[in-house]
């Protein structure tokens, strides 16, 4: 609802015209209301008048400073305080840029005016560049103020707010307000709600190799939890974890285990994460050296592992690398050199880091 402030000023002589004025916005907002337009009119009838520190006429002065309508009416006299008043409203357009009140000044033409009618006229003109408006009867006032509000509605002036400032703070109140204090009621409580952290292991390519054990860690916060897996489980359960956490907190997960390449990761709070494990290389290298029985490097030998062969180089070293997927514990080995017996032993162990010695007997 646009609210729009209106101040009616005129001397006591013209109290019954100001009263009529009052009644003609009395009954505008019959009609504006519907449009989401209040007019808001008061006199000086409508303040306090309990004795105070403050000069009353102080307080008229402040509400025109507020009003974005303000109508004067004169008749045989320029009342000291009515004066006083529409200079205020005249000082308050200059200082809003001539935005703010809209100021309106009549007066009364009849036999007993005529005198001060010319002066008004010559006092509004010096003073402020305006000529006055006249009226005879409430009738032409009304007519003519209906054609000024019809002005100021075509200007813009007086137009609807956008947004019912005041029903949406209703609304707010009475629909919004339940829901959002159900909504923090819920979150509360959520938030005192423990939740499982679930790791979910796989492996990326499936082996015939044991497994002997591994660690997985979560750590969030100040919380460092350890899991001993002694068999390759497919879900690893954290329980008890604070909600909050969950929300507020990363988390790093941590795997390690004999055989397969360490993970290290952090990730945000899930129901189920899975972590991907691989196994690392070191039980498909097998790697050594071949010589004689008088350990001399024995060059171009044949050495066989499954469908994986080498030769070796002058220094007899060879090196054969057996795919993941068909990694055992040990193997079956065997090398060939013509002049010499051929070696074959199933059993052998692979190793990364430590090389075998081969010697070939003489034929």
């Amino acid at each position: 609802m646009k609210n729009v402030k209106v101040f009616i000023a005129s001397s006591a002589e013209l109290d019954e015209d100001k009263l009529q004025m009052d009644l003609y916005f009395s009954q505008k907002n019959k009609g504006y209301r519907k449009r989401a337009i209040c007019f808001e009119q008061r006199t000086w009838r409508d303040f306090p008048s309990y004795l105070s520190e403050e000069h009353l006429q102080n307080r008229y002065d402040d509400y025109i400073r507020q009003c974005d309508i303000v109508i004067f009416l004169f008749h045989t006299r320029l009342g000291q305080y009515t004066l006083r008043e529409l200079q205020v409203a005249f000082e308050q357009v200059k200082a809003s840029g001539g935005k703010r009140p809209k100021i309106y000044i009549y007066a009364k033409r009849d036999e007993h005016g005529t005198a001060l009618l010319e002066k008004l006229k010559q006092y509004s003109e010096q003073e402020y560049g305006h000529f006055c408006d006249t009226y005879a009867d409430y009738n032409e006032l009304f007519h003519h103020f209906d054609y000024q509000l019809t002005q100021l509605e075509n200007e813009g002036f007086i137009r609807p707010d956008p947004v019912d400032l005041p029903r949406v703070r209703r609304f707010v109140l009475l629909c919004l307000l339940p829901v959002v204090i159900v909504a923090l009621f819920l979150l509360a409580y959520q938030l005192w709600q423990p939740v499982t952290f679930r790791v979910e292991l796989k492996e990326n390519i499936a082996t015939t190799l044991p497994f002997r054990g591994a660690t997985l860690t979560l750590k969030y916060a100040d919380v460092v939890e350890t899991r001993e897996l002694a068999t390759l489980q497919e879900v690893v359960e954290f329980e008890g974890i604070n909600r909050k956490h969950a929300w507020l907190d990363d988390f790093t997960l941590s795997f390690k285990a004999k055989g397969y390449m360490a993970v290290d990761t952090t990730l945000s709070y899930t129901h189920v994460c899975s972590l991907n494990i691989c196994r690392n290389n070191d039980a498909g290298v097998l790697k050594g050296i071949v010589t004689d029985e008088e350990r001399r490097p024995v060059a171009d030998a044949h050495v066989q592992v499954l469908d994986y062969s080498a030769q070796t180089g002058a220094d007899g070293s060879f090196l054969i690398e057996v795919p993941l997927s068909q990694q055992a514990i040990s193997y079956r080995l065997t090398v060939m050199k013509e002049g010499f017996e051929i070696w074959d032993y199933n059993g052998v162990a692979p190793s990364p880091t430590e090389q075998m010695r081969i010697a070939l007997r003489k034929k």
